[in-house]
C-alpha cells in the first residue's frame, strides 16, 4: 500500500472575477441587465485623469492602458479630463480631493463618495451615465487618496485578467473578445493593515547575481539595485495592494546607489522604509562612507546624530517610514547600548522628525520600532517607547510570532505591527533557496497577529522576491482584507482562487491540492536541514523514509499532470510557481533519502549499496539539470535566481556552492565473502543475517496501522546470481515472492511481504518460523522468528486499537469534543505534517481550566500493561505570544488526575531550543500518565491557552520506535 498524507478532499466553488478573494466584481465577460461594454478586440476605452491629480495616479493609469493592450490587442489611451473626446464608454479615475472632474460629479449627485471620504487608501467604483459632454457612460474610480485610486485602477487590471505577477512570473493574460461594466457600485474601504510591505533581504548570491547580469554594477562595484529594477518592485507592490518597502541592503545603499530611487518610489506611491537595523532612512553601508567616526552612540554621539538627521532631511519630501532606535553595527547588538540609552535615542529621533518635517505631531508619519533581538529585551525590561511609535513584533525568523501586543499595549496611537519571515539567514539553519512556507500556518499566525491588535504595519522578509511569489501574494492579500480569511478553509479557497487567475480554472483545484500537500511535506524539515545526520526520517521503522519519499514522488506526478493541462503560454509561469518547487524539492528529498539508504545498505552488505550511491549522484546531477531548465526560461530572463546553494550544509550558514554528499561504495575489501550470497533484513532495525543464523522480526497482530506492513528484504551480498526460497512452518502465515533469484547487477533486492490468515491463527501469542534457503556455492538456511500476537477487542468497541505497544491518533479524529462558554475547538485542515491541527477558537479567548474548559476525548483499546505509560504530543511550532499567559495544556487517561504541561519554556528573545522547532515545524513533548492496564480507555486533552495547536497524540505503552513523524495512525474501529 502506498503511504499517504491523511488529507481531505476540499472542493469549493469560487467567484474568480474580483481582484480580492471576497471582492465584488464590477466587470463581466457577458452582458447582463444594465451592463455597458467597456472594451472589445482592438477597441479599448479612453482613461481620463484630472491634470491636477497625483502623478502617481496618472502613472498607474498608463499601466492600465497597457493592460488593455495585453488583453484586447490595443493599448488604451490616457487623456486628461480637460480634453474629453466623444465616446460611448470611458474610464474616469482620480482622487476626490485633487480631481475637479470628480468633484463636479459629486456636486451633481452623480457620484457618492460619502463612505470613503477621509478614509485611508479606499476607493469607490461605479457606472455613471453621462458624466461629461460627449461621454455617454463611464466607469468611475474615485480614490480617497492616491493609493486608493491606484488600487481601483489595478482592480480593473485584475478583473480583465492581468495578474499582478504578469512580469515577475510571466503569466500571460487570456485574450478576451469583450468586457462589460456592470451597473453596480463597489466600495472598497481601508485596508485591514495600514502599512503592508516587504523586505528584500539575504539577496546574495541569487538576486545579486541576477542584478549584476541585468543591471551591472554601481560605482563601488556592488550590484546595481537601481531605479530600473525598483520600478518593477514598486509596480509589483502596488498591484498586490501593498504600499511599503524595505530595500535590499546587504551591500547596497538605496538612496545613494541611484539618486532616482527615492523620487521614483514617491512617484509610484510607495512608502519607503529601512530595515530594523537601519534607523532614520539611512542604509548600514552608508556608515562607512558618510559617518565621521564609529557607529557608536556613547563615544560618537554628535556625529551619529548628524548622520541620522541627514537621513530625514534627504527623504523629507517623500512618503517615508522612519525606523526608530539604534542597534549595533550591522545586524547585531551594540555593546555600549542599554534600555536607558535606547530610550533617549528614540526621544531624540522623535524630536528630529518633528523639527525637520515641521510637524507639531507625527500622527501621519510612520515610526516603526522593531523589537528584534536586543531591542525586544530592552522593551521587555521596561523601556519606555513614545506612544506614537509603532511597536513591531518579530517572529522567530521562521514564521512563528514570538510576542504579540498585550491588552494594555493595544491603545497606543502608533499601534503595533509584525516583522515576519519567509526567508532566513541566521541560526539554527538559513533557508534561502525556494518556497518553504506552509500557508495554513502563515494564516494562523497572521490571523493571531491581527486579532491581537497588530494592525498598523506588516513587513515580510521575502528574500529575493523570486521564488517566493506565492507566500508574498498571500501575505499581501491577508493584510489588505483580513475579512476574506475568516474561515479555517480560507487558505485552500485562496489557493484555488489565486491559481485560477494565474493558470486557469481547469487546473485551479489541482493546483490548490498540490500546494496544500507541498506545504505539509516541506513543513517536516526544510531542504537545507536535510544534510543533518542522522537522517531525519527512519529508514528502518514504520516505512517512514520510504513513505515520505513516495509522497514526494506522487506529488511530482500530480504536478507534471497539471502542468500538461496548463495552456502552453502559461506553462513557464506554472513551472516557476508550482512545478519547479515540487520537482526541485522532491529531487533534494530523493537525494537525502537515497543517501540514508546507501548508508544502511553498506552496513547490511547489500550489493545494491553501489546502486544507492549512484542514485545519490544522479540526484545531484538532476538538481543541476532542473536549475538549467529554470535558467533557460523566457530566454534566460531569470538566470541566476536559482544560484542559492542548498545541498551539503555543514553549519547554519550556506556553503559557497552545493556539496556532493559523501556516498559509500562497496569494494573488493568490503564485499561479503560468505558462500551463500544472500542476506536477509527485517523491518525495525539494521539487523541482517548473511550466514546460517536467525533473527526476530517485528511482531504482527490483527490491528496493525493501515499503512504498516510486515516484510523481509532479501538481497544479494555480492555480484552473481543466487537462488532463494522462503517458507513458513505454520499454515496461517504466508509470504509473497516465496521463490526466485537475486542477481547483481540486476534484480539484487526483493521484498517479500508477510500476511497472516487471522481466521485460522490461534489466539494469543505464537511464533512462526520463516526459513530462507539461499542457493549459492552451497545451500544455507537463514531463520527469521515472527511473533504472531492474535489479540481481539470486545464486540461493539468503537475507537483506536493498540498495536505493538502504541496507539497513535491524528488530533482531528477525536471521539467527542466539549466547549466552554468562551471557547471551543476548530480543525485547521492541511495544517502540520500529516493531516491537520486542532486549536481553540477564538484565538483571543481567555485562559481555560480543566474543570470547565473544552476537552478532546479519544476512545481507545489497549492490550499491553504498562506501569509507566506516556503520551507523546506533536504540537504546531507556535510560541508564547503572551508572556503573561504561556502556552499550556493538560492530558489524562480515564479519570486520572490531569497532568499539566507548558510545552514552550518562558523566554525573552526566543525559545530555549534555539529555534529548532521552527526549522522542523513541530514541538514534540511527552507527558507521563502513569500505569495503564489492558482494556478500554479514554485519552483526554485540554488546550488551556489559545494558540496551541495539537496535530497528533501517541499513547506509548513501551512500543514506540524511533522515528521523526511518530507512529502512523492506529487502526480505528
Amino acid at each position: 500500500m502506498r503511504p499517504t498524507i491523511l488529507m481531505k478532499c476540499w472542493l469549493f466553488v469560487s467567484t474568480v472575477s474580483a481582484s480580492t478573494l471576497n471582492g465584488k466584481p464590477t466587470l463581466s465577460e457577458t452582458k447582463g441587465t444594465g451592463a455597458v461594454q467597456l472594451a472589445s478586440t482592438n477597441r479599448p476605452p479612453d482613461i481620463y485623469i484630472d491634470p491636477d491629480d497625483s502623478v502617481s495616479v496618472v502613472r498607474a493609469a498608463h499601466d492600465l492602458a497597457l493592460d488593455f493592450g495585453r488583453v484586447f490587442g490595443k493599448n488604451a489611451t490616457v487623456r486628461f479630463t480637460n480634453e474629453t473626446h466623444p465616446t460611448s464608454m470611458a474610464i474616469i479615475a482620480g482622487t476626490i480631493d485633487k480631481s475637479a472632474f470628480l468633484q463636479r460629479l459629486i456636486a451633481d449627485h452623480k457620484l457618492d463618495v460619502t463612505s470613503i471620504r477621509g478614509q485611508w487608501e479606499s476607493y469607490s467604483s461605479a457606472l455613471v451615465l453621462g458624466p461629461a459632454k460627449g461621454i455617454q457612460n463611464a466607469l468611475v474610480i474615485a480614490g480617497s487618496d492616491r493609493r486608493g485610486a491606484i488600487y481601483g485602477l489595478y482592480d480593473i487590471s485584475e478583473q480583465i485578467g492581468v495578474s499582478p505577477l504578469f512580469w515577475w512570473t510571466d503569466v500571460t493574460p487570456t485574450k478576451l473578445d469583450a468586457i462589460y461594466a456592470l451597473d453596480v457600485q463597489k466600495v472598497q474601504g481601508p485596508p485591514s493593515v495600514k502599512y503592508r510591505g516587504i523586505f528584500i533581504n539575504d539577496e546574495a548570491p541569487a538576486l545579486h547575481n541576477w542584478i549584476l547580469a541585468n543591471y551591472g554594477k554601481v560605482e563601488n562595484g556592488d550590484p546595481a539595485f537601481i531605479s530600473r529594477f525598483y520600478a518593477h518592485v514598486f509596480e509589483l507592490i502596488l498591484r498586490l495592494k501593498g504600499n511599503y518597502l524595505w530595500p535590499a541592503m546587504w551591500s547596497n545603499m538605496f538612496y545613494v546607489d541611484d539618486t532616482n530611487n527615492g523620487p521614483l518610489a514617491d512617484y509610484y506611491g510607495v512608502v519607503m522604509g529601512t530595515s530594523h537595523t537601519e534607523p532614520m532612512a539611512r542604509a548600514t553601508n552608508e556608515q562607512s562612507q558618510f559617518l565621521n567616526g564609529t557607529w557608536d552612540w556613547i563615544s560618537n554621539e554628535d556625529n551619529v546624530k548628524a548622520f541620522m538627521r541627514e537621513g530625514v532631511i534627504r527623504s523629507q519630501h517623500w512618503e517615508t517610514a522612519y525606523t526608530m532606535g539604534m542597534r549595533g553595527l550591522g545586524d547585531a547588538a551594540s555593546p555600549t547600548l542599554n534600555a536607558s540609552v535606547e530610550e533617549s535615542i528614540v526621544i531624540w529621533q522623535d524630536s528630529v522628525l518633528s523639527d525637520v518635517l515641521n510637524a507639531t505631531h507625527l500622527s501621519n508619519v510612520a515610526q516603526p520600532f522593531v523589537l528584534f533581538d536586543e531591542l525586544g529585551t530592552y522593551y521587555e525590561s521596561g523601556m519606555s517607547v513614545p506612544d506614537q511609535v509603532t511597536l513591531i513584533y518579530p517572529d522567530d525568523n521562521a514564521g512563528n510570532m514570538l510576542r504579540l501586543p498585550l491588552q494594555n499595549e493595544t491603545g497606543r496611537s502608533g499601534g503595533a505591527g509584525i516583522y515576519y519571515h519567509f526567508d532566513m539567514n541566521a541560526p539554527p539553519r538559513c533557508y534561502k533557496w525556494i518556497n518553504t512556507a506552509q500557508l495554513i500556518r502563515t494564516w494562523d499566525q497572521l490571523r493571531a497577529a491581527y486579532s491581537h491588535g497588530a494592525q498598523t504595519i506588516w513587513v515580510a522578509n521575502i528574500g529575493d522576491i523570486k521564488p517566493l511569489e506565492i507566500p508574498m501574494s498571500f501575505f499581501f492579500d491577508m493584510a489588505y482584507d483580513i475579512n476574506g480569511f475568516s474561515d479555517t478553509d480560507s487558505t485552500y479557497k485562496w489557493l484555488e482562487w489565486w491559481a485560477t487567475k494565474q493558470f486557469g480554472a481547469n487546473v485551479a483545484s489541482q493546483t490548490a491540492s498540490i500546494m496544500t500537500e507541498y506545504g505539509q511535506l516541506i513543513i517536516r524539515a526544510k531542504y537545507e536541514e536535510l544534510s543533518k545526520t542522522p537522517y531525519f526520517f527512519s529508514v528502518t521503522d514504520y516505512g517512514e523514509a520510504q513513505g515520505n519519499l513516495q509522497l514526494w514522488e506522487d506529488l511530482e506526478d500530480r504536478a507534471r499532470a497539471a502542468y500538461s493541462q496548463v495552456r502552453p503560454d502559461r506553462r513557464d509561469a506554472f513551472f516557476q510557481l508550482i512545478l519547479h518547487p515540487v520537482l526541485a524539492g522532491g529531487n533534494v528529498e530523493r537525494l537525502y533519502e537515497r543517501l540514508a539508504e546507501n548508508t544502511l545498505s553498506a552496513k547490511q552488505l547489500r550489493a545494491s549499496t553501489n546502486d544507492r550511491a549512484n542514485e545519490v549522484l544522479a540526484a545531484f546531477q538532476t538538481d543541476k539539470d532542473i536549475e538549467t531548465r529554470w535558467n533557460n526560461l523566457q530566454g534566460g530572463k531569470w538566470n541566476h535566481l536559482m544560484d542559492q546553494p542548498h545541498i551539503g550544509y555543514t553549519s547554519w550558514s550556506d556553503p559557497p556552492s552545493n556539496i556532493v554528499p559523501n556516498v559509500t561504495f562497496i569494494t573488493g575489501s568490503t564485499i561479503d565473502k560468505s558462500p551463500c550470497g544472500v542476506g536477509v533484513a527485517v523491518e525495525g532495525g539494521a539487523w541482517t543475517i548473511t550466514n546460517s543464523s536467525r533473527v526476530a522480526a517485528m511482531p504482527v497482530n490483527p490491528y496493525l496501522p493501515p499503512s504498516e506492513r510486515r516484510y523481509l528484504d532479501l538481497y544479494a551480498t555480492r555480484n552473481g546470481s543466487f537462488g532463494y526460497s522462503v517458507s513458513s512452518n505454520v499454515s496461517y502465515v504466508k509470504v509473497s515472492a516465496s521463490t526466485g533469484r537475486l542477481s547483481s547487477p540486476g534484480t539484487s533486492d526483493v521484498r517479500t511481504n508477510i500476511t497472516v490468515d487471522w481466521h485460522n491463527a490461534p489466539p494469543g501469542l505464537t511464533y512462526a518460523g520463516l526459513s530462507i534457503k539461499c542457493i549459492g556455492k552451497e545451500v544455507q538456511t537463514l531463520e527469521v522468528l515472527l511473533p504472531v500476537n492474535h489479540t481481539a477487542v470486545p464486540s461493539g468497541f468503537k475507537g483506536f486499537v493498540e498495536s505493538n505497544g502504541a496507539v497513535s491518533i491524528e488530533a482531528e479524529h477525536f471521539t467527542s469534543a466539549t466547549q466552554s462558554s468562551s471557547a471551543s475547538y476548530e480543525v485547521l485542515p492541511g495544517y502540520g505534517r500529516t493531516l491537520s491541527g486542532v486549536t481553540l477558537t477564538p484565538n483571543t479567548c481567555p485562559s481555560q481550566t480543566i474543570h470547565d474548559g473544552p476537552v478532546l476525548n479519544y476512545d481507545l483499546y489497549t492490550f499491553t500493561s504498562s506501569p509507566n505509560a506516556t503520551v507523546n504530543l506533536y504540537l504546531g511550532p507556535s510560541l508564547n505570544i503572551n508572556r503573561l499567559r504561556p502556552l499550556l495544556l493538560a492530558v489524562s487517561v480515564d479519570d486520572s488526575n490531569p497532568v499539566m504541561l507548558q510545552p514552550v519554556a518562558d523566554y525573552v528573545l526566543g525559545p530555549p531550543e534555539g529555534g529548532e522547532n521552527a526549522i522542523e515545524g513541530i514541538w514534540m513533548r511527552s507527558v507521563a500518565v502513569g500505569p495503564i492496564s489492558p482494556g478500554r480507555h479514554t485519552l483526554k486533552y485540554w488546550a488551556l491557552e489559545p494558540g496551541l495547536i495539537i496535530e497528533k497524540l501517541v499513547l506509548n505503552l513501551g512500543g514506540v520506535r524511533q522515528s521523526f513523524l511518530g507512529p502512523p495512525e492506529s487502526l480505528k474501529l
